[in-house]
């Protein structure tokens, strides 16, 4: 077998094998939230700067077809979070965003921190929602493109992200209108702020 066609295929076996190990872990921490128990978290103080950074460059060598635009302001702020639990919510956000974007569309992400709270915004440009599908993105299972030409998942992404941020006592929100695209609001407590959060 030629070398090339050797590397194509242990490119898709990797992809292949990393999208399944991402459906292992969502759907455990699926089975958690069916159990009536938040996400387990290890909550540390971080700076966002080392949570959104390594991801972004990697989704941008990954999908050149989409601009990928950051405006980042206070990536310094620190915060008390699970870091590995918070990379995966905001990644999988941004990867909704990819997905449901035409090629050459724009994904927005920008960050900045109020007087008590520190908010992450990815935007995009894709297909967006009515507000029927805005009202169950939440729900588990539930996909907005279920048509056998849409992109894959186990519409579970979204449910898990937002028992994450609740879990950091924080609230998510999204914005769409069907046709121009959507936005997604993190707001997180900033790190002096998490011992009145506990009580």
């Amino acid at each position: 077998m030629p070398a090339k066609s050797q590397h194509e295929y242990l490119n898709i076996i990797t992809e292949k094998s990393e999208a399944l190990a991402t459906i292992v872990d969502e759907l455990l921490d699926l089975s958690r939230i069916e159990a009536g128990r938040i996400i387990t978290l290890d909550r540390q103080q971080h700076t966002l700067d080392t949570v959104v950074q390594p991801f972004i460059n990697q989704y941008r060598d990954s999908c050149p077809t989409h601009q990928i635009v950051t405006d980042f302001n206070d990536l310094e702020t620190n915060l008390y979070i699970d870091k590995n639990k918070l990379t995966q919510a905001i990644e999988n956000i941004l990867s909704n965003a990819i997905k449901y974007s035409p090629k050459g569309g724009t994904i927005t992400i920008k960050t900045h921190k109020t007087a008590t709270n520190f908010i992450i915004t990815v935007s995009d440009q894709g297909i967006g929602m009515t507000a029927a599908q805005l009202e169950r993105i939440f729900d588990k299972f539930y996909r907005v493109d279920s048509s056998n030409t849409a992109v894959g998942g186990l519409g579970i992404g979204l449910s898990i992200v937002k028992n994450i941020i609740e879990s950091h006592h924080g609230t998510i929100q999204v914005n769409s209108e069907l046709g121009v695209g959507s936005s997604v609001d993190i707001t997180l407590p900033l790190a002096k702020y998490h011992d009145h959060c506990e009580h």
